[in-house]
């Protein structure tokens, strides 16, 4: 059984099909068949998503052909470095071939088409419409199942990936199990979105522009995304007592003072159309591989165990990621639900990575930064006003972002555009 029926429950759904009989799963919200409403129960879907290209391959994995399904719906693949236009404060950085492909998509068209083709699995149903309250206690302290206002519904394993929302840390107390205090940094990020619904012209035929010009030093920055059928999507963001206003006035002149030409335009050119705004982004860890008394038959994964900044992007590959690991130890879940335990540890080391990105970068914004997150800021500052001097620091970057080789930046070339004296050539196009 799995718990929620987002992206890291599908995707745990799909992992665990081949070696199950049935798999169910059970989403507190109603999803109706062709429904183009947004989910209650993912308040961030309004804004900008997008799975990381290590993310992307692990889904194309483990359901071959779903690219080519979103593209035919009308979400373009495209070279990530020729396509997305960075800008340091309008100044447009790059562009180089990466050799990398994106896919851009809202999150709502993502799961559509996810949903779609999980429950064509064999053996997957949904049971949506259902709330979970709580887990069923069976022979010598395992899962045995979840309970429900319908009644209890008995598993042998149950992977919890309810979000962020999840109350499973409550119900591990339950079954006397001992859990650590949460992991929490929060840096008040906030985002704020408009759907824009007039056709976007963005520079060098591009379909996606970065504005991070004030990253470093304000933690504010900005983006236009042209998504499925080139919807376009503007997003500002911001942290702490930067945090971009909802009110058209506020919401200008907050892409005014990012210095992009295009981000203010179309703000400007948007005061008729509500602004969405989400508040509640603190990276959350909570630390299950440390539990002691762990019952069998329990896994938990996505934003139920580890939550990040979405500013970073990291949330659905690293579900994606930790999808990939369940594939993998399916056969010993199904023979033994003991084994959840040690594949529980496998999922956190899953999250080690990016919750290090993040938290890195986020604590700057948190109070007196310590020395590491100095260090990291000035080498974030310099490798941002850097990029766009050589191909190797650009593609090398793309690539730690998009976790596809987090130790890119230390390309020879890499290292020495960043470690070179300013005042060099600002352009060795290498």
């Amino acid at each position: 059984m799995v718990v929620g029926a987002g992206v890291a429950g599908l995707l745990a759904a799909c992992a665990l099909h081949r070696d199950h009989a049935e798999v169910v799963v059970v989403e507190r919200d109603p999803l109706r068949p062709g429904a183009s409403a947004f989910r209650p129960g993912a308040p961030q879907g309004r804004h900008i998503h997008g799975l990381l290209i290590r993310g992307a391959r692990v889904v194309e994995t483990l359901l071959p052909g779903i690219r080519e399904q979103m593209r035919c719906s009308g979400a373009p693949v495209f070279d990530m470095g020729l396509a997305t236009v960075l800008c340091n404060r309008g100044e447009r950085v790059g562009p180089y071939a990466t050799g990398m492909e994106l896919q851009l998509f809202s999150r709502r068209f993502f799961e559509d088409h996810l949903r779609r083709r999980v429950l064509e699995l064999p053996g997957v149903r949904l049971m949506d419409g259902v709330t979970v309250n709580g887990l069923l206690p069976g022979a010598s302290g395992r899962v045995a199942g979840v309970r429900t206002r319908h009644g209890p519904v008995p598993a042998e394993l149950v992977v919890d990936a309810a979000g962020r929302s999840s109350r499973t840390g409550r119900w591990l107390r339950e079954f006397g199990c001992q859990v650590p205090a949460d992991e929490l940094v929060d840096a008040g990020a906030a985002y704020a979105t408009v759907w824009l619904d007039e056709p976007c012209e963005l520079p060098a035929a591009g379909r996606i522009v970065y504005e991070f010009g004030q990253f470093a030093d304000r933690g504010a920055g900005g983006g236009i995304a042209l998504l499925e059928d080139d919807r376009p999507l503007l997003m500002l963001f911001g942290r702490a007592g930067n945090r971009p206003p909802t009110d058209p006035e506020g919401f200008t002149a907050f892409a005014r003072d990012l210095d992009n030409p295009h981000l203010h335009r179309y703000a400007a050119a948007a005061k008729h159309l509500p602004v969405h705004r989400y508040a509640h982004m603190p990276n959350r860890r909570r630390p299950y591989e440390r539990a002691r008394d762990w019952p069998a038959g329990l896994l938990v994964a996505g934003d139920a165990m580890c939550v990040f900044n979405p500013v970073y992007g990291q949330g659905m590959t690293v579900a994606a990621l930790q999808a990939e690991t369940i594939a993998r130890h399916a056969p010993a879940l199904a023979r033994d639900p003991a084994a959840a335990f040690a594949v529980q540890r496998e999922l956190a080391a899953r999250t080690r990575l990016p919750w290090l990105i993040a938290t890195s970068l986020d604590s700057r914004w948190t109070g007196t930064p310590g020395a590491r997150q100095r260090l990291i800021g000035a080498g974030l500052a310099r490798m941002l006003d850097r990029c766009g001097d050589s191909r190797h620091l650009y593609t090398s970057f793309f690539r730690a972002q998009h976790l596809v080789a987090p130790l890119g930046l230390l390309h020879p070339g890499a290292l020495w555009t960043l470690a070179r004296p300013t005042g060099g050539d600002r352009h060795e196009h290498t």
